[in-house]
């Protein structure tokens, strides 16, 4: 399946497409790139070149405040959750920490 087709098959609306995960053969995460870079660069372009730096992520036990904090840090708009490994188990929206801010409130 390439990057188009997942695209297509995913669940969520069009505004939670906003970065794509590069992962490598043992579904292991190596970096993001912003969809907005694919569109805008030319087409032979490798993606690896796109790759947004630093990598930020959590891991899956991360306590609601370091979530927060990261958004904060990096200003973020999803922050993708992984286990010890680096394989990517979800994402967390800037949506979800702001629904979780209003709760607190």
């Amino acid at each position: 399946m390439d990057a188009v087709d997942a695209l297509r098959g995913f669940s969520g609306g069009p505004e939670a497409v906003s970065t794509l995960f590069i992962l490598d053969g043992e579904d292991k995460l190596i970096g993001m790139v912003p969809l907005a870079s694919i569109v805008l660069v030319e087409q032979d372009t490798p993606l690896k070149t796109l790759i947004s730096e630093p990598l930020v992520t959590c891991r899956m036990d991360a306590k609601e405040r370091e979530v927060a904090e990261l958004f904060d840090k990096y200003n973020l708009l999803m922050l993708p959750v992984v286990d010890e490994k680096g394989v990517v188990h979800g994402v967390i929206t800037a949506d979800d920490v702001i629904g979780l801010l209003r709760e607190m409130l």
